[in-house]
């Protein structure tokens, strides 16, 4: 009885082992809008680096799938955002298991743009306007949006409605400005969203064809219209 019984336990082992052996070291990466509720994002390619060594480019399609038998080691994933902007995310492998990467396709650094929002430029009673026209293969529309500020309150008017803003739909509008100023244009989508801002004689205009950014769907979030 002793005797099965080591035959069994050497038996496990030794499957147990040929497992071990054969598992392989792979990376999982999502490619996220991590300032958008974390909805699906695009970035052209990936640069994968293992101890400061390039050792693969991955594309679009690449990026799907699990990249297998990596080496234990430190690796470093860089790439640029849909604003331009440079990053990395370092990881390390330390044995045969699935190592999954979430890569933000819209990072950036909000608080170190050099950009002043229209928002932060206004004083008490003032405003400034913002004029949206969006296109497609098979529509066309056109909005206007005022932000006021009255008693140090911000205010959204909006097909002749009108809301105080609170302070976390300040600091959405904040960063929908910063972002739009940043995000790199010219993906020659067929649908785009115009945006011209004015305060006084100031003015921004830009255009959105990238089909890589939802700015104007989360902005009209915050005036709790469906978009």
């Amino acid at each position: 009885m002793l005797a099965h019984q080591v035959k069994f336990l050497s038996i496990f082992c030794l499957l147990n082992s040929l497992v071990i052996l054969n598992a392989q070291n792979s990376l999982e990466i999502e490619v996220l809008n991590c300032n958008e509720n974390n909805s699906s994002g695009h970035i052209e390619y990936l640069n994968l680096y293992q101890n400061d060594s390039l050792i693969k480019v991955l594309d679009r399609h690449e990026m799907d799938s699990p990249i297998k038998n990596l080496q234990l080691g430190i690796y470093q994933l860089k790439y640029t955002s849909i604003f331009g902007k440079k990053h990395s995310i370092h990881f390390e492998i330390q044995s045969k298991s699935k190592k999954q990467i979430v890569v933000c396709a819209d990072y950036i650094e909000h608080e170190k743009e050099n950009y002043i929002p229209f928002i932060d430029q206004i004083k008490n009673d003032e405003e400034y306007s913002i004029k949206l026209f969006s296109s497609g293969c098979f529509y066309f529309s056109k909005d206007t949006i005022i932000i006021s500020k009255f008693d140090n309150t911000f205010f959204i008017s909006y097909k002749g409605y009108k809301k105080q803003l609170e302070n976390k739909d300040v600091q959405k509008l904040r960063f929908f400005e910063i972002e739009l100023n940043a995000l790199s244009t010219g993906g020659g989508c067929t649908s785009s969203t115009s945006y011209s801002f004015t305060f006084k004689d100031k003015v921004f205009e830009k255009t959105d064809d990238s089909c890589k950014w939802r700015g104007l769907h989360f902005f009209m979030e915050t005036i709790k219209q469906d978009y």
